[in-house]
């Protein structure tokens, strides 16, 4: 068992970002007084949150990656915050930089909750709306709801990829919603489900494969928040426990979060390797004196492993490519799926505490040890295979998992290793704001 006080949590607020890198160090800062009170009170008259919006463009000059292609505008002719950070970001790179309440935020990334039915929704190739996944202490999965499960109506109304998150309604309220489904059979049920507060369980799935005389460990990961900690420590003591001769990390839905779990993976994996570099985090000009090396992680309990495989899609982004990036110049690194989603910078988070606003703009970029970073059209894969949503976590029939098998089982399976552009996910998303990169589930 690893000993936690060695995994370095620098912050709660460290986060890696859902897309293609992460939130790390969690950096608090309060920067929000304006120049002149009389000012301000003239300013309010256009923007009830002129000296925010201020205050967020001191922040984004010192910390922002690209503080020097800051575009000269007005902080005051903006109405909210998000529109403000909208203008401000690097368009042709920055698709992450965000800004929400601090309250949401605390919410989700340190007791891992939100409000909603605890279900992920994607389409299938055939357009019809599938549950990608279900939250297990959920009204939702109790009612037996499942990976597959397709959604035909919501309260009477024909559900379709343009209004099903309308249909589903706000985020923010306890609702209740009627749902027709059609459940693995094919049969219809009919099931009433009212939103609540979701705590968020990170392994989706785990189990020991067995192959001839192989132990494969196979284990579905959704997302890099703290309370993701106590599950993967269950999961990586039984693969240690039972010896696993191969690794499959299911990341398909991963789009990131805090670099501190990121580290408590590999160190199961790498923790052997404590002296050698993870990662290294690369800053502006301004605040070089922040580039820091990271290395793994000691764990005497490490596993004994010489490959790894991870199954990915564009929706793949963030910690979980800081992990594999981290991990290939030690290891034969496997990719089977569609390419990830390209997203090699990550953020610190800057707190506005008078306006309940957390700030987090791109700040650094991140290489592993070979210093191979700047992937932002995605890691290209090695096995393409598509993501079946047509069938349960861990059946050995779903293409990504019946093509990492094969590759284990030293079948022979087509190559692909071109630099595509990240595939379509398809994944239907909540709009939340800020977690909207993050938080996948309804």
């Amino acid at each position: 068992m690893i000993n936690l006080s060695k995994i370095q949590f620098k912050s709660l607020l460290s986060i890696i970002a859902f897309s293609l890198v992460f939130l790390v160090l969690g950096c608090e800062k309060e920067k929000v007084t304006p120049d002149d009170e009389e000012e301000e009170e003239e300013e309010e008259e256009l923007s009830p949150y002129t000296s925010l919006n201020r205050a967020i463009y001191e922040q984004m000059e010192d910390i922002y990656l690209w503080n020097d292609s800051l575009p000269d505008i007005n902080p005051s002719e903006y109405d909210t915050p998000e529109e403000f950070l909208a203008a401000l970001r690097y368009q042709p790179l920055d698709k992450w930089s965000f800004i929400m309440t601090t309250t949401e935020f605390n919410e989700y990334f340190g007791a891992g909750e939100y409000l909603g039915h605890g279900f992920m929704i994607t389409l299938d190739d055939d357009d019809n709306i599938r549950i990608g996944f279900v939250y297990k202490n959920t009204q939702s999965y109790r009612e037996g709801i499942r990976r597959s499960w397709i959604i035909k109506k919501v309260n009477g109304t024909d559900a379709t990829a343009e209004n099903v998150s309308e249909l589903l309604g706000s985020t923010e309220e306890a609702i209740t919603n009627t749902i027709l489904f059609l459940d693995t059979e094919g049969n219809e049920q009919e099931i009433s489900l009212t939103k609540e507060t979701v705590e968020i369980n990170t392994v989706l799935h785990s189990e020991i494969i067995e192959q001839g005389s192989k132990k494969i460990g196979y284990m579905v990961f959704e997302t890099f928040i703290s309370t993701a900690i106590e599950e993967l420590e269950a999961v990586f003591e039984e693969f240690k426990a039972e010896s696993i001769d191969e690794l499959i990390i299911d990341l398909r839905y991963n789009g990131g979060g805090m670099n501190t779990v990121a580290e408590y993976i590999g160190s199961w994996i790498g923790g052997n390797r404590s002296n050698s570099v993870f990662y290294k985090l690369i800053h502006n000009e301004n605040n070089e004196s922040r580039d820091v090396t990271v290395n793994f992680t000691e764990n005497a309990e490490a596993l004994d492993l010489s490959r790894i495989f991870f199954i990915t899609t564009g929706s793949s982004a963030s910690a979980s490519e800081l992990l594999i990036n981290g991990l290939t110049p030690y290891y034969d690194v496997n990719i089977v799926g569609s390419t990830t989603g390209g997203k090699p910078v990550g953020m610190y988070t800057i707190s506005f505490t008078r306006y309940n606003y957390t700030l987090a703009p791109i700040s650094f970029k991140y290489v592993n040890a070979d210093d191979y970073g700047d992937f932002y059209d995605g890691l290209s894969v090695d096995y393409e295979a598509e993501d079946d949503k047509t069938r349960l976590f861990g059946d050995q029939e779903e293409s990504s998992l019946k093509t990492a098998l094969s590759v284990i089982a030293g079948e022979t399976v087509s190559v692909q290793r071109s630099a595509a552009l990240p595939s379509e996910s398809k994944i239907i998303l909540p709009k939340r704001g800020g977690l909207d990169q993050f938080l996948k589930a309804y």
